[in-house]
């Protein structure tokens, strides 16, 4: 269930944000990021902090699960902020549908916090929670 979360979000963001690459989070904000990266921007980089599954059946079936999600906005331009903005508003509060099964899961969104500078990109980092 954790990877069908994971790919309806990544998929629900790339259609409402075309303009902005999405992709998984390896590092590349780090000091020692991996050598030969070299990233479109603005960029929205996801990585999963905890996942749990938070109510099980009466058999001990996993009926709703839980997932925390950390997104890394990089951008080079002075609209990191209005992207940023973007996202909260559009995130906060929508009702992912998660299929197989037949699931609707709320999209909470947490902090922003400044990561880094690092060669002339500023990122940011929001925090998601879906359950």
């Amino acid at each position: 269930m954790l990877n069908k979360i994971y790919l309806c979000f990544k998929e629900y963001l790339s259609e409402t944000f075309p303009d902005v690459s999405i992709d998984d989070y390896r590092g590349e904000f780090n000091d020692k990021s991996p050598t030969g990266w070299n990233p479109r921007f603005p960029c929205c980089l996801i990585t999963l902090d905890e996942y749990s599954p938070v109510v099980r059946s009466s058999a001990n079936q996993i009926i709703k699960h839980s997932a925390k999600f950390t997104l890394f906005i990089g951008e080079k331009n002075s609209n990191g902020f209005e992207i940023i903005q973007q996202i909260i508003d559009d995130l906060n509060g929508i009702m992912l549908n998660i299929p197989i099964p037949e699931t609707y899961y709320c999209v909470q969104v947490g902090s922003v916090k400044f990561v880094t500078g690092i060669k002339s990109v500023r990122v940011h980092s929001i925090e998601i929670l879906i359950q």
